[in-house]
């Protein structure tokens, strides 16, 4: 079997030591989420995103997270309890990076796990605004490398936290908008002949 690295600094993967692109690198068509609840927000987003995706693992895995986030964060914290509380959720994998031979894509989904006993695909949202067409996607994309690998989920959920409650979006399986970032990456990635288009 294949070794799949991860550098999350460039967020770059590697397969057996080749560099491969990521269901991100080929979803980014679709452009980004947005962030309005704090001044900087992107910058200070991604920092509360990768925080608050820790904070989730642990919790999930019944660990103590009570001194891993900074005081600002706490409404976030209060979502993710709320969701943890109001669901059985048995964690699979989280944040395991895994790769597809037949598409030669690589990906990180956030949760796999069996929610309210159905094999569930999660994806965690820190934003005010998902680009739902990019979530989809993405979600979709993980879901054909995880197919390539022998799982086969039943249902897929993109949960935005807020900081006044956890907002659940189920996310439809299939669509055409993994199989659109495929086939630009394709084409953006296409060899031409020296000397000539087409």
């Amino acid at each position: 079997m294949a070794t799949v690295v991860l550098d999350e600094a460039t967020h770059t993967y590697t397969v057996d030591g080749v560099v491969k692109p990521s269901v991100t690198d080929l979803c980014a068509i679709y452009g980004e989420d947005a962030d309005e609840w704090i001044e900087e927000a992107m910058d200070r987003a991604a920092d509360r995103g990768v925080t608050l995706h820790a904070v989730l693992e642990m919790a999930l895995r019944g660990e103590d997270y009570g001194g891993e986030y900074p005081s600002a964060y706490a409404p976030w914290v209060r979502s993710i309890g709320q969701y943890i509380a109001a669901h059985e959720i048995v964690l699979l994998a989280a944040e395991e990076s895994l790769h597809s031979p037949r598409l030669d894509v690589c990906g990180t989904p956030d949760l796999l796990c069996m929610l309210d006993g159905v094999l569930t695909l999660i994806d965690w949202k820190f934003v005010s605004s998902i680009c739902k067409p990019k979530v989809k996607a993405q979600l979709n994309g993980y879901r054909e490398i995880l197919a390539d690998n022998g799982v086969f989920v039943e249902q897929m959920i993109a949960v935005q936290f807020t900081p006044e409650k956890p907002r659940p979006y189920p996310v439809e399986i299939g669509g055409d908008e993994w199989a659109t970032a495929l086939k630009v990456w394709e084409i953006k990635n296409r060899k031409y002949a020296r000397g000539r288009i087409g």
